[in-house]
């Protein structure tokens, strides 16, 4: 990686977004209830690779790259492809032999993180 590359270990929503939703906290605290009929959008100044086992996002106004494993890019790709987060966790309901709890969680915490690094943003599905 070059200089002032910053690694990032996980997902984000637009800080916009984040300090309405958010208290304090360095990653925002999302309430499913109030983000599940959200949709996750890829931002222009962000952009993404899927390869063979990994997808790679790379925020080119911080330099922050995220290297996602398989299941953090079928997630990445559910909440993308999907109109709101209500409809990506129906997806990786179907897909995943988890409960249904530990996944909400999972894409919530996972929304909070790559939201936090403006890899993504949340957005009402009228915009």
């Amino acid at each position: 990686m070059g200089q002032g590359m910053e690694v990032a270990s996980a997902a984000t929503m637009s800080p916009e977004h984040a300090d309405s939703i958010r208290g304090n906290d360095s990653l925002p605290s999302l309430e499913w209830s109030r983000v599940k009929d959200l949709r996750a959008v890829v931002p222009q100044h962000v952009v993404y690779r899927a390869l063979a086992s990994e997808t790679v996002l790379l925020n080119v106004r911080t330099g922050t790259y995220l290297g996602m494993d398989e299941v953090g890019s079928r997630c990445f790709e559910a909440m993308r492809e999907s109109p709101d987060l209500q409809t990506a966790l129906e997806t990786l309901l179907e897909e995943y032999d988890a409960p249904s709890d530990r996944i909400r969680h999972d894409l919530v915490g996972y929304c909070a993180e790559l939201l936090s690094q403006g890899l993504i943003e949340l957005e009402d599905p009228g915009d």
